[in-house]
C-alpha cells in the first residue's frame, strides 16, 4: 500500500514518546495512524511549495510542507522498526541487529530554515531512495530524521 509519512511536530512538542510519525494513505488527507517507526520502499521525497517554505521561515511557524511517500506493508500494529527493516530486506539478520540494521544507512533531514529540500548531513539534496526507515527512539527522544539506503540525489 502507498503511504505518505511526516514527522508530527505537534506530538513532539507535547513530548509524546510514541507515534510521532504521521502516516496517511496516499491520496487521502485523513491520518491513517501514528507510528513509532515505519519502513517505506521505493520512496520519493517531497517538499512543499516555495510559498509554504518561505512562510515558515518568515513567520517561524510550523506547518507540514514536506513528506516522504512510498510503499509499505504498514498497519496500525507496526512491528519494532528493526524487525520491519529486516522484513523489508528479505529477512537479513545478524547477532547485533541494531547496529547492523543501520549500517550503511544515511541520515536524511528536513529543516526549512536550512534548506527547502531533504538533505544528507553533508548537504546533498535527496530526491528518492530504495528503502527509508523512520526510526523509533530507544531513549524516548524523537529527533525527526530518517535513514535511507539506495539514495538518488537531486
Amino acid at each position: 500500500m502507498e503511504y505518505r509519512v511526516h514527522f508530527n511536530l505537534n506530538r513532539a512538542k507535547r513530548r509524546l514518546k510514541r507515534g510521532l510519525w504521521t502516516v496517511l494513505r496516499k491520496g487521502q488527507s485523513r491520518v491513517a495512524f501514528y507510528a513509532d517507526s515505519i519502513v517505506l520502499t521505493d520512496a520519493t521525497f517531497h517538499h512543499g511549495s516555495e510559498a509554504c517554505v518561505s512562510a515558515i521561515v518568515r513567520k517561524g511557524s510550523r506547518a507540514v510542507c514536506a513528506w516522504i511517500s512510498g510503499s509499505s506493508t504498514a498497519t496500525t500494529e507496526q512491528p519494532h522498526y528493526y524487525d520491519a527493516l529486516m522484513a523489508a530486506n528479505g529477512g537479513y539478520y545478524r547477532q547485533q541487529m541494531k547496529e547492523d540494521a543501520m549500517f550503511g544507512m544515511t541520515e536524511i533531514h528536513y529543516n526549512p530554515f536550512r534548506s527547502p529540500d531533504f538533505t544528507t548531513e553533508d548537504g546533498r539534496k535527496v530526491a528518492a531512495a530504495d528503502v527509508v526507515l523512520f526510526p523509533a527512539s530507544d531513549d524516548g527522544v524523537q529527533r525527526g530524521y530518517c535513514l535511507a539506503t539506495g539514495i538518488r540525489y537531486a
